[in-house]
C-alpha cells in the first residue's frame, strides 16, 4: 500500500530536512469534457454521479475517458441483470409458484418415506451477476470510486483569488 502521496506545498510547509530539491507539482488544466453522445438514460445517470468529481481531480481525461465509459457500460450491464433477477417476483402462470431466476430446479425426487426434494443450481445470470460484480468492483477501485481507494485521491486545487486571475 505505501504511504499517501503529499503535496510539494505541504512539504514545503513541514521542512526540508533531507535537503533534497522538491520538486514543483505540474497543475495541468484539461480541455473541459462533456457528456459523449450516444449514451442511454442509465449511462448518463452515472456519467453525473461520477464525472464532476473525477474531471476536478484530474482522473478523468481525454485518454482515459474509454475506460471510465467501460465502467460505466459495465454497471449500468450489472443494474439489468440484478434487475433481471429481482424482477422474479412474478408467479408462474402454470404452477402458481413464484418464478426464481437466480435459481434453476435441476431435478426432483422422492426419498424412501415419501417426502419429495428438489436439487438446484445457480442459474447463468447469477454467474453473470457475480463475475460482473468483481469486474466492476476492480474498476471502480482503479477510478478511486471505492472508500479504500479515495484516501488522499479528492483534494481540492488551491483556488486562484480574482488579482492571481488578473495577473496570470
Amino acid at each position: 500500500m505505501g504511504r499517501n502521496k503529499v503535496s510539494s506545498e505541504e512539504k514545503k510547509r513541514k521542512g526540508n530536512p533531507g535537503k533534497r530539491d522538491i520538486p514543483d507539482e505540474l497543475w495541468v488544466d484539461s480541455p473541459p469534457i462533456r457528456c459523449p453522445s450516444g449514451l442511454s438514460k442509465a449511462e448518463k445517470k452515472y456519467w453525473r454521479i461520477w464525472s464532476a468529481s473525477l474531471i476536478e481531480v484530474g482522473k478523468l481525461t481525454m485518454l482515459s475517458l474509454p475506460s471510465f465509459l467501460d465502467l460505466i457500460k459495465m454497471k449500468v450491464r450489472l443494474d439489468q441483470i440484478n434487475d433481471l433477477i429481482k424482477g422474479s417476483d412474478e408467479k408462474c402462470e402454470t404452477c402458481g409458484k413464484q418464478n426464481n431466476r437466480s435459481l434453476l430446479q435441476e431435478s426432483k425426487f422422492v426419498d424412501s418415506s415419501g417426502q419429495e426434494h428438489s436439487t438446484f443450481k445457480e442459474s447463468a445470470y447469477s454467474k453473470l451477476s457475480r463475475d460482473l460484480i468483481v469486474a466492476v468492483h476492480r474498476l471502480e477501485k482503479a477510478w478511486g470510486l471505492t472508500a479504500d481507494s479515495m484516501a488522499g485521491l479528492f483534494k481540492k486545487k488551491p483556488k486562484k483569488s480574482e488579482e492571481e486571475k488578473f495577473l496570470g
